[in-house]
């Protein structure tokens, strides 16, 4: 990733991990947010920002190896490494069914 995309990614973690509000956001229980009121925060927030649209996000999304951020049905937010004091909700994975287990021994093992 470049410096732009560098530094756009530090300050989405900022926004969405740590002080929402100073961006004008408000996560729900599970930290999502609107894409479009983060990038009006991101551009609000800082000159830098000025030009960023919901392509620079995707493109930060799709080359991080850590998988920092995610956005679904228009909506975006912060996968881990929350400072807020409410806790984040994360659904679980749940375990793949039984009959996919190659025997008992990986089924207890799991």
């Amino acid at each position: 990733m470049n410096k732009k995309y560098i530094k756009l990614s530090k300050t989405m973690a900022h926004a969405l991990r740590h002080a929402p509000q100073n961006y004008g956001l408000i996560l729900d229980e599970k930290g999502w947010t609107d894409v479009e009121k983060l990038i009006k925060g991101l551009k609000n927030h800082s000159k830098r920002f000025k030009d960023v649209t919901i392509n620079d996000l995707q493109k930060i999304i799709n080359e991080s190896n850590k998988k920092r951020f995610e956005i679904k049905d228009g909506k975006i937010r912060a996968t881990y490494g929350h400072s807020l004091p409410s806790k984040i909700e994360k659904k679980s994975t749940p375990l793949p069914p039984w009959v996919l287990c190659r025997d008992i021994r990986t089924l207890v093992a799991l």
